[in-house]
C-alpha cells in the first residue's frame, strides 16, 4: 500500500515539473524577416505578399520594446495584413500569447485564433477582441480554450488594417527529470498491480 501511495505521488507530482519559457524578441533587430526561429517555435506570416517584421516600440511591447506583426511589404495597407502561423518545436508546447496595439473600436472581433495538436489536428478557434484603447496589451492562454497541449497555432486578422503587436509568446517543456520519474511512478504502479493479481 505503501509503495502505491509513492508511487502516485511521484507520477502526480511529476506533472507539475516543468519550464516555463518567455519570448519577446528583444534579441532581434527591427526589420522585415522571412521567418523567425527559436529553440522553441517558428512564427511565419501567411498573409498573401506579406512579411513578417519586428518593430520596437515599448508602448506597443508586452515584454521588453519589442514585438512583432505582420504586414505588405507596400502600401496601402489592407485586410488580413496581420496574419501569423506560429509552430512549436518537438515537446515544446504553446502557453499563451498577448496582443497590442489593436486600433478597432472597442468590442469589435478583430481577429480569429485556429489552434492546433501536435500532429495537426483542430482542436476549435477564439477570437482577439479589441480592448478599446490601442495601448492595452491583453494575454489570451490556452488553457481558457482547450484542454489539449497546443502545438500550433494561427492568427487571421479580419479588421484591424494595419496589423496589431504580437508578443511574450509562453511555452512549456515538461522537465526531462519529471518525464523519468513519471514513468518510474507508473512503472511501479503496474508492476504492484500485476503482483497483487
Amino acid at each position: 500500500m505503501k509503495l502505491s501511495i509513492f508511487a502516485l505521488f511521484i507520477s502526480f507530482a511529476s506533472v507539475s515539473a516543468a519550464t516555463t519559457i518567455i519570448r519577446g524578441f528583444e534579441n532581434l533587430s527591427p526589420g522585415a524577416y522571412p521567418s523567425i526561429s527559436y529553440p522553441e517555435f517558428t512564427v511565419t506570416a501567411t498573409s498573401f505578399g506579406g512579411d513578417l517584421r519586428v518593430t520596437t516600440f515599448a508602448g506597443f511591447a508586452a515584454e521588453g520594446v519589442n514585438f512583432i506583426y505582420a504586414t505588405k511589404s507596400s502600401a496601402p495597407s489592407a485586410i488580413g495584413d496581420g496574419n501569423l502561423q506560429f509552430t512549436a518545436n518537438t515537446i515544446y508546447t504553446f502557453d499563451s500569447f498577448s496582443v497590442n496595439g489593436v486600433e478597432s473600436s472597442v468590442g469589435t472581433v478583430v481577429a480569429n485564433v485556429n489552434m492546433f495538436a501536435d500532429g495537426g489536428a483542430s482542436l476549435g478557434s477564439f477570437n482577439i477582441i479589441a480592448p478599446g484603447s490601442n495601448m492595452t496589451p491583453v494575454a489570451y492562454t490556452f488553457a481558457n480554450y482547450t484542454t489539449t497541449p497546443v502545438a500550433k497555432f494561427e492568427i487571421t486578422n479580419n479588421v484591424d488594417l494595419s496589423g496589431f503587436a504580437v508578443d511574450k509568446i509562453v511555452m512549456t517543456i515538461p522537465e526531462p527529470s519529471s518525464l523519468l520519474l513519471g514513468s518510474f511512478g507508473a512503472f511501479v504502479l503496474v508492476a504492484r498491480r500485476r503482483r497483487t493479481a
